[in-house]
C-alpha cells in the first residue's frame, strides 16, 4: 500500500505573511540561529519551509522563517501541504523528533568534515558545531541539554 503524499504545491511567501504555528515546541537556541544563519549564506535555501494550506500555519521551518524576516527577505521558497489540524498536529510532534534520532556515523563524519574544510566556505561554522557536539553513534543520550534561548519568530 503506498503511503499519500499530502504535499499540494510549492511557491514563494513573504516571511512577514507566514503564520507561526502556536502549537510549535520547538525552542531555537541563539546558538543554532547563529549557526543556521551561516549555513544559509554558504549554500542558501536548500529545503522549502512547510505550511499547512488548510490552516495557513507553519509546519516546519520556524527559524528559517525568523531568519528571513531578520534579513528583510522578500520571499521564501514555500512547500504547501494538506493537513487536517490532528495531522499538523501530528507532524509536530513528530517530525523533527523522529530526524534528530538519527546519529552521525564517526569515520563518515570526518571524512565529510575533511572534504568541508578545504571547500573554506564554512570552516568557522565546523569549528562551532564540533564545539557544540553534534552526536555520533558513539554517544548516549544520557547527558543533560542545556537551558535554549527563545526563538524570535514564535516566542518559544
Amino acid at each position: 500500500m503506498s503511503l499519500v503524499s499530502n504535499i499540494v504545491g510549492h511557491g514563494e511567501e513573504s516571511p512577514e505573511q507566514l503564520l507561526a504555528n502556536p502549537a510549535n515546541a520547538r525552542i531555537h537556541p541563539q546558538g543554532q540561529q547563529r549557526l543556521l544563519e551561516k549555513a544559509l549564506e554558504a549554500v542558501g535555501w536548500i529545503d522549502e519551509v512547510t505550511v499547512n494550506r488548510r490552516t495557513g500555519r507553519v509546519v516546519d521551518g520556524h527559524l528559517r522563517v525568523a531568519i528571513a524576516m531578520r534579513r528583510g527577505e522578500a520571499t521564501i521558497p514555500v512547500r504547501y501541504v494538506d493537513l487536517s489540524e490532528e495531522q499538523e498536529l501530528v507532524a509536530l510532534r513528530t517530525f523533527d523528533p523522529l530526524g534528530d534520532l538519527a546519529v552521525w556515523d564517526d569515520d563518515l563524519l570526518r571524512d565529510l568534515t575533511v572534504q568541508v574544510i578545504e571547500t573554506d566556505l564554512v570552516s568557522d561554522l565546523l569549528a562551532e558545531l564540533d564545539d557544540i557536539g553534534a552526536p555520533t553513534k558513539s554517544e548516549t543520550d544520557d547527558e543533560p541539554k542545556p537551558e535554549p534561548e527563545r526563538c524570535p519568530l514564535c516566542g518559544k
